[in-house]
């Protein structure tokens, strides 16, 4: 018994010390080949992701790529509405729904296009909620692009009107600039919500991925309230996995879209390496309990990895299901076959392309999809795959013909890569589809022989390689002649050395395009004028070698034809135009205005400063300071000043406008125009008005001496009668101190009207007379009282009506309303003018009535005007002469100088700012028809 248990102990600490040995060496085992399995997962979990992203990526480079370089959106600053465009736009949105926004923004960052995609409401942003984005960092990185360069953001959530959108949206921005005619226009802006993305590319159900920014902070955690801690928790990883935990992580680099991230792979807890220790403790201590079931936690444990490894089957499933999606899902067809040329596998991109379905290509020879003659021979071609095939076909990318299951055939580029797959020969061939690319083809053919410009390509020895029907019709050949010709040929010879030394700067790689306007010899040997812009087109990225040159031309003969014609007019009119880059200071003046002021190209030096040097030294402050004024003002610039131009002086009239951008004057621009000329004829026509004002004047003074000699008749007679009584008062001793005080005093009376009255006449024409208030009622109070003799005797009467009542009723407040400030003494010879036409008439017309002695003065109070009514009947004026009355030297008087009326002419309109006008009058009275004349002097209330 002691021998049996002594045996037992040996046999139970022997097979205890195996069941540890076992369990340690399982445990270890066990724990390899998870780790291994665990770190192929992840290999493949992180290249499919890779694979994910490229494809992503791709796929919106093509779609940004087919948008910019659409012709609509090319137009898109153009002043109308392009309902293709719109229409495009919108469809591709609702087409997506993973946009979020789609955004056109031109080169100051304002959206000029937005569309926004909501759940299912997709609509265009209204005008006025369009913003600038000229301050976020994204458009200044976007603004930086070339042509079709792809620009994509940094991943990051998206923030509306300075704030973070909640519930947070994860976003990014792929971008694309919109160029027209090698010229940047615009830029393209999309919007991508990438959260299911994000849930879908780092998720598995094997173990916890983690996806974090370069900065340490969760993007996507296993927990979602630690989702985006940046913005929420602060939450870092270093501070959320512990130094026990990290020995379980797998950290992978992620070059997201040109930003640096992380990948964290963390094993669940429940299927992590410490829970297989754990049940591997407790196997042994089963077997130290109870060692009759030893054989029991080894099943155990087989049975616990044969379920690790039916899950890790079951994660290697879905890796094969997500490259399966993405084998499906890719536009180009790939199909699998064997030696033998038998279909193994097909993506469903080759269903689309060829028009069969999955089950009718599989183990099908793949030459059913080979068109004649390479049909009868495929099978050959793969039998010979080791030799002339490696060279010829093996990772060569080629364009050929595909069979359709409709018969028809489709252009495709085919690639064909070998691989060993179980130590078999296996072919993959990839297939892209250029039907699209042959309809962008014809595209491109059929916009390159419509467009209305002239387009060629042009080799580097000047020969034509391929031109529009345009560009031959310009030149007046045909394209077949032209194919045989060099651009030198037909280039006139003064601008063939200008042209050539800019294709030298070209292939220099000075510069990369250039543009001038120069001359063709037509074929009927006219010149054409054209306005040719050159590109150069390299072979490589780096522009190293360059391959040809496009060019484009726009027919200018009429434009320069009418410059011309337009030079040529300035010419004869003396007229020159200017250009004034303020920002710059570069001033620009045509031919015509070099002339002007006496320069040449080379000796004026397109600035400012050097115009002003011309202007003579009086007038200098004047044009700066109108200048001044004008671009402080934002006022018109128009001004004379005078310049010394070849040792002589010349009146110059300028005029301006001003162009703003933003509220700052850029450009001032406007003509010149040489008025000396005008200018002497001017002062020789203010010399002739002033002789005639004189003369006026002078007949004036005529009217007013005789009524001076009229005023003097009665005083005169007076002191006549004085005498002849101090005569006979001396014969009868009648002279005593009291007699000779009363007739001093009534001679002294006399005397003093004399003299108010040749004191009246001296200020009534008063040269140069100065400004100053006086009231208009007194003024013809005043020529009536001077006049009063010449009235009298002619028996004429002035009857003055003011506001269409008599003067002597009207109140003091409304005589001080016809208050003026000006020249009284240029209104009274007006007046004086008018009454002494009256006069002439009454004198030489003896039968004329009462009633045709009164001249009817009448006053009226409007706004901002008085006026001013002289009203007659003397008789009117015939129509045949009524419109040149107020001409100069025009009279049907015997003795008249015909200056009276155009002198009241000249004084309303110059001197009192007003104007007078004629009109006839037509009155009944006592049954009897009376024609007259009514004068209508109209004065501004505030004259100066």
């Amino acid at each position: 018994m002691d021998i049996l248990n002594r045996k037992t102990k040996i046999y139970l600490s022997i097979s205890g010390v195996c069941a540890m040995i076992l369990l340690i060496y399982a445990y270890f085992l066990s724990t390899s080949i998870l780790k291994k399995s665990y770190k192929n997962q992840i290999e493949t979990h992180y290249e499919t992701t890779l694979l994910k992203l490229e494809r992503f990526e791709k796929d919106k480079y093509n779609l940004l790529y087919t948008i910019v370089n659409d012709k609509n959106i090319k137009n898109i600053f153009q002043n109308k509405t392009n309902d293709i465009l719109d229409n495009f736009l919108i469809n591709l949105v609702k087409s997506n729904t993973l946009i979020t926004q789609l955004r056109v923004l031109d080169l100051k960052g304002n959206e000029v296009i937005r569309i926004n995609q909501k759940g299912s409401s997709t609509y265009f942003e209204k005008k006025e909620n369009l913003q600038n984005k000229l301050h976020r960092d994204y458009f200044k990185n976007f603004l930086n692009l070339k042509q079709n360069e792809l620009g994509i953001s940094e991943l990051n959530l998206n923030v509306e009107n300075n704030k973070i959108e909640r519930p947070f949206l994860p976003t990014l921005r792929f971008s694309m600039p919109i160029f027209k005619e090698h010229k940047k226009i615009a830029i393209l802006i999309i919007n991508y919500n990438m959260r299911n993305i994000i849930n879908d590319t780092f998720s598995s159900s094997f173990f916890d991925i983690y996806f974090l920014d370069k900065e340490g902070y969760f993007i996507k955690h296993r927990l979602n309230k630690y989702n985006w801690s940046k913005y929420t928790s602060k939450l870092k990883k270093d501070n959320y996995f512990r130094s026990s935990e990290k020995k379980e992580i797998f950290v992978k680099s992620l070059n997201l879209f040109g930003d640096k991230y992380s990948l964290i792979y963390n094993l669940n807890n429940n299927l992590g390496i410490d829970s297989l220790f754990d049940y591997s403790i407790k196997i042994g201590i089963i077997l130290f309990i109870a060692i009759s079931f030893l054989i029991t936690p080894l099943l155990y444990i087989v049975f616990r990895n044969f379920n690790q490894l039916k899950k890790l089957n079951q994660t290697l499933s879905q890796s094969q299901k997500e490259v399966e999606l993405i084998f499906n899902n890719t536009s180009d067809s790939i199909i699998l076959i064997n030696d033998k040329g038998i279909i193994k596998k097909a993506n469903s991109a080759t269903e689309k392309n060829f028009g069969y379905k999955q089950e009718e290509l599989l183990n099908k020879n793949v030459n059913i999809l080979v068109p004649q003659p390479h049909h009868s021979h495929h099978d050959e071609y793969l039998n010979k795959h080791d030799g002339s095939m490696k060279r010829k076909i093996i990772n060569q990318n080629r364009e050929l013909y595909g069979l359709k299951k409709d018969g028809s055939l489709i252009n495709i580029s085919l690639t064909v890569t070998k691989v060993i797959i179980s130590e078999k020969v296996y072919f993959i061939g990839t297939i892209q589809n250029l039907t699209e690319q042959e309809k962008s083809k014809k595209l491109f053919e059929n916009v390159f022989n419509a467009t209305t410009i002239g387009v060629a390509l042009v080799l580097k020895d000047g020969s034509f390689w391929r031109l529009n029907r345009k560009f031959a019709d310009i030149i007046g050949y045909t394209v077949e002649e032209l194919t045989k010709l060099t651009f030198q040929d037909i280039t006139y010879k003064e601008d063939l050395e200008k042209d050539l030394s800019l294709v030298y700067k070209i292939l220099n790689k000075e510069i990369d395009h250039y543009s001038i306007i120069k001359r063709y010899v037509k074929k009927d040997k006219e010149l054409v004028w054209v306005k040719l812009n050159v590109k150069g087109v390299f072979l490589d990225s780096n522009n190293e070698e360059l391959d040809y040159f496009i060019a484009t031309i726009d027919d200018i003969t009429k434009q320069i034809q009418l410059q011309e014609k337009l030079s040529e007019a300035e010419r004869v009119s003396q007229l020159g135009h200017w250009s004034w880059n303020i920002k710059t200071n570069f001033l620009f003046w045509s031919d015509n205005m070099l002339e002007l002021f006496g320069k040449t190209k080379d000796s004026f030096n397109n600035c400012y400063e050097d115009f002003i040097n011309t202007v003579i030294e009086e007038d200098k402050d004047l044009v700066n300071n109108k200048v001044k004024e004008s671009l402080d003002n934002k006022a018109p610039f128009d001004i004379t000043y005078r310049i010394k131009a070849n040792n002589k002086i010349k009146y110059i009239s300028a005029k301006g406008k001003i162009k703003y951008q933003g509220g700052i004057p850029i450009e001032f621009f406007g003509t010149c125009q040489d008025i000396t000329s005008r200018k002497k004829l001017e002062d020789e026509k203010k010399q002739r008005d002033t002789l005639l004002m004189e003369q006026s004047k002078l007949a004036s003074m005529g009217e007013m001496v005789g009524a001076i000699a009229h005023q003097w008749r009665q005083p005169l007679n007076s002191i006549g009668f004085i005498v002849q009584d101090m005569v006979s008062a001396y014969k009868h001793n009648e002279l005593n101190e009291e007699y000779i005080n009363e007739i001093k005093k009534e001679m002294m009376e006399q005397l003093q009207y004399m003299s108010d009255t040749i004191d009246e006449f001296r200020t009534f024409f008063k040269k140069d007379e100065p400004l100053k208030e006086f009231n208009l009622l007194n003024t013809i109070l005043e020529v009536e009282r001077l006049y009063k003799a010449q009235l009298t005797a002619h028996k004429l009467k002035l009857n003055i009506k003011v506001l269409n009542k008599s003067l002597n009723t009207i109140s003091k407040e409304e005589k001080l309303l016809f208050n003026i400030k000006g020249q009284e003494g240029q209104l009274k010879q007006v007046i004086i003018n008018l009454i002494s036409n009256v006069k002439d008439i009454v004198e030489s017309n003896k039968n004329l009535s009462s009633v045709q002695k009164e001249i009817l003065i009448g006053f009226d109070l409007l706004e901002n005007e008085f006026k001013i009514y002289f009203e007659d009947l003397v008789g009117g004026i015939p129509d045949s002469i009524m419109k040149r009355i107020f001409e100069p030297y025009f009279t049907t008087k015997d003795m008249g100088t015909g200056l009276g009326l155009y002198i009241c002419k000249t004084i309303c309109n110059k001197s009192l700012k007003g104007k007078i006008e004629y009109k006839k009058r037509k009155v009944k009275v006592d049954n009897t028809n009376y024609l007259g004349s009514t004068f209508i002097i109209t004065l501004p209330r505030n004259l100066f």
